[in-house]
């Protein structure tokens, strides 16, 4: 399965709010549309409707917007957010990906996990390390030298995987390739093409029907297993279908993007001097504004409590309530803009309001598309969002004394 180092979920997370060496090199680009057409020595921060990177990248390259080419080669991470992502150049680390429609057709010398509308992988691309896709529809013509795990609706798997594969959530799975080591999967309807060659064992539930391995390679032992009838996304003659229509998560993950979109464009509109101090102490103290924020998320529910069981605490307890639920509820908006001010204070410039809005809205992406992967996301989420609340309390302390 992919591995989610805690080690390098931290040395994300102290890249992101704690100074390095590579930082004041960094190069910044914003506008609606950004063309890099000569050599980035450094790491590279981009946001616009439309950006196109033609040149290498010697750093990392964190990118959001509308269309999104890059052609040039990057020799750190990528993470790329936005509606129709291409990536044509090689990428020698990790790749973090989400938008409407994703291609990649080069090597990433590193892990792979994409959240897309629609994902293809090219049968020129090779994945070294493993590859997590979650989509609508998901083509993978290339080579995975890991581990391989798919979630969507249709699914079409002809490359190859060095090392296990699992398909789940799918309503039509075509396999048509090879897979080298445990195979795994779950789906409405399973085709096996002749092509499709399995290695070890398999394990399956395809449409309530076992499936017929003699015209396929099959060097281990095919087992139907009706439990992991569960882990499709839509059961044939179920009420879930009814209930919960197909592609609901897509729609909730718009509208609560679109939500903090709205959030996000409030919140550029105020005084830029009410995010000072908070600024501030996201840059100097990271770690205590993580204690602040973790007790003011743990504490404060407690804090109300006790106040609503009280009769003159009742109208304190009830705004308390009404501005703890806010700041959860907008946290990672709140946060997005933080941390996009944090970079403009890093790059000793004063943006434009589109150009803040724009870093933003790229940082908000981010924030969603790291929630969505489990356990190690969730909580690079959890203290990236709880620092940002630490240093937006710890600012609002200083500036009530």
């Amino acid at each position: 399965m992919i591995r989610f180092r805690a080690v390098s979920v931290l040395a994300f997370f102290l890249s992101v709010l704690m100074p390095g060496p590579n930082a004041q090199g960094a190069t910044f680009k914003a506008a609606d549309n950004v063309f890099v057409t000569s050599p980035v020595q450094d790491d590279l921060y981009a946001a616009g409707g439309k950006i196109v990177i033609e040149e290498s990248i010697a750093g990392d390259a964190v990118v959001t917007g509308g269309n999104l080419i890059i052609r040039g080669d990057i020799a750190g991470d990528l993470m790329v957010a936005g509606g129709n992502i291409i990536v044509n150049g090689s990428v020698s680390d990790d790749v973090r990906a989400a938008g409407g429609d994703f291609t990649l057709t080069q090597r990433v010398g590193g892990d792979l996990i994409v959240f897309a509308g629609n994902v293809a992988i090219g049968r020129q691309a090779s994945i070294t390390g493993d590859l997590v896709a979650v989509g609508g529809r998901i083509t993978l013509d290339g080579t995975v030298e890991g581990n391989l795990k798919v979630s969507g609706g249709d699914v079409q798997f002809n490359g190859t995987v060095k090392g296990g594969a699992i398909f789940y959530q799918a309503e039509n799975l075509d396999i048509n390739g090879s897979i080298e080591g445990k195979a795994v999967f779950a789906a409405q309807t399973v085709n096996l093409g002749p092509s499709a060659g399995f290695h070890r064992d398999v394990e399956y539930w395809a449409g309530n029907e076992p499936l017929d391995f003699t015209a396929v390679r099959l060097e281990g032992e095919a087992r139907f297993k009706p439990s992991l009838q569960s882990r499709v996304k839509l059961i044939s003659g179920s009420k879930i279908r009814d209930k919960v229509p197909a592609g609901f998560s897509k729609v909730w993950f718009l509208y609560t993007f679109l939500a903090g979109t709205l959030a996000i464009l409030i919140l550029c509109l105020l005084p830029k001097k009410i995010f000072v101090p908070a600024v501030d102490n996201l840059r100097q103290s990271p770690l205590k504004n993580l204690g602040i924020g973790v007790l003011y998320v743990l504490v404060t529910p407690f804090l109300i409590l006790f106040l609503l069981i009280t009769v003159l605490g009742i109208p304190i307890g009830l705004l308390l309530a009404f501005v703890f639920g806010a700041t959860l509820l907008f946290s990672k908006s709140l946060s997005a803009v933080l941390l996009a001010k944090w970079v403009e204070r890093r790059k000793v410039a004063s943006w434009s309001r589109p150009s803040l809005f724009l870093a933003s809205v790229g940082i908000l992406l981010l924030l969603k598309m790291a929630g969505a992967v489990p356990v190690a996301g969730w909580l690079l989420v959890a203290l990236v969002v709880c620092t940002c609340l630490g240093s937006l309390m710890a600012g609002a302390w200083e500036g009530v004394r």
